[in-house]
């Protein structure tokens, strides 16, 4: 990921099944005493209208707002998780070693104290969020500077079935990105389904961004982002599409081309 274009934008939001993406600080996530202000930008693409031939292009590459920074020890596993969450408390944690980038953080807080597993567990309109943190230079046992992007989200009860979390590097860089999907309410997996990466200036950028997309996964492959999802023809019911088709997408550095394409008709079409 070498290029990196820059411009002023507010926050985005995108409309999933009637109910709203959240961006910038909206997913729930304060900003801590002293950090920095907000600050996301969109990634412009040479390319135009990238989404003229892929539904899924809806959302130009876009940074994540910094919504909060911490001084804390630079090893990882000595963090005080409490420091990374607005209130509430920690409810999942993934560690991303970052190799020749910065490592990284993903953790998701809850505004409830009681455990819950299914939907019928949280209360409609929950506080909860997903932020990334990512680590300045500095040695390990150091004090060192980091940052949290909030993640856009759903503002839908986090269930255990309603939002997935797979860690992989899709823009062949070496260091490891996240693909999140979020099923709000929703069956036949629809949804939300973002990737976010670091890139080399030390800003997290949501890279990919399909909503909604049902039926669909997204898994690494070889450094490239492979994508599964239905090809309907008029008639087909959402959980039974004539075609199955699968892309693999290779990271241009402003956007996710497709470099090869596959298509499967279902055997019970």
């Amino acid at each position: 990921m070498k290029r990196l274009l820059r411009a002023a934008v507010a926050g985005v939001a995108v409309s999933v099944t009637g109910v709203a993406l959240l961006s910038c600080g909206s997913g729930g996530v304060s900003r801590n005493p002293g950090a920095p202000a907000a600050s996301c930008a969109p990634m412009p693409s040479r390319h135009g209208q990238l989404g003229a031939d892929d539904p899924s292009f809806e959302l130009a590459p876009v940074a994540l707002c910094v919504v909060g920074s911490t001084r804390a020890p630079a090893d990882p596993h000595q963090l005080d998780l409490a420091a990374l969450i607005p209130r509430g408390r920690v409810r999942q944690v993934w560690f991303l070693r970052g190799g020749h980038l910065a490592d990284q953080v993903l953790v998701e807080w809850i505004d409830q104290r009681r455990p819950a597993v299914e939907r019928e567990g949280f209360p409609s309109l929950v506080r909860w969020g997903l932020t990334v943190w990512q680590r300045a230079s500095g040695n390990e046992g150091v004090l060192t500077i980091w940052t949290g992007a909030t993640i856009p989200v759903v503002r839908s009860p986090p269930a255990a079935t309603s939002l997935a979390v797979s860690v992989g590097d899709v823009t062949s860089d070496g260091h490891p990105d996240l693909l999140i999907a979020q099923y709000p309410d929703t069956n036949h997996g629809c949804g939300p389904h973002q990737v976010i990466a670091a890139l080399p200036d030390g800003h997290a950028w949501r890279v990919f961004s399909g909503a909604p997309m049902c039926e669909t996964e997204m898994a690494p492959s070889h450094g490239l982002l492979k994508v599964v999802g239905p090809i309907y023809r008029r008639g087909d019911a959402v959980c039974c599409p004539t075609f199955t088709e699968t892309t693999y997408r290779r990271w241009t550095g402003d956007h996710f081309r497709i470099i090869r394409r596959q298509l499967a008709r279902n055997h019970d079409r």
